[in-house]
């Protein structure tokens, strides 16, 4: 193509990313096991506006003859831009009963 006459073209300004958009991401295992618990989370969120939060509770109780581990996960990822809302969640729970 040979172009001759740049008058006629406009530059034009993008308001819009062509690229991009909110983005909410949340990973995460609880896992429980004689004697023991691990609770792992990861939450991301990219946009105008985020909110991430990772809560992770874990115990081990021994009584007269029983041994009970918790594990106990919850994590969040919320994020907004002005073409929309992108959300992501996990809750996860887990217990071992071990009797001795």
């Amino acid at each position: 193509m040979i172009i001759s006459d740049l008058n006629f073209y406009e530059a034009v300004e993008v308001t819009k990313q062509i690229l991009g958009g909110a983005t909410a991401i949340a990973i995460g295992d609880a896992y429980a096991y004689p004697g023991g618990a691990e609770a792992i989370g990861y939450a991301y969120a990219e946009g105008d506006t985020t909110y991430t939060n990772v809560t992770a509770d874990v115990s081990v109780k021994e009584k007269k003859n029983v041994i009970k581990s918790k594990a106990k996960l919850k994590v969040d990822a919320l994020a907004t831009d002005e073409d929309g809302t992108a959300k992501a969640k996990i809750r996860d729970n887990d217990v071992y009963v071990m009797h001795i």
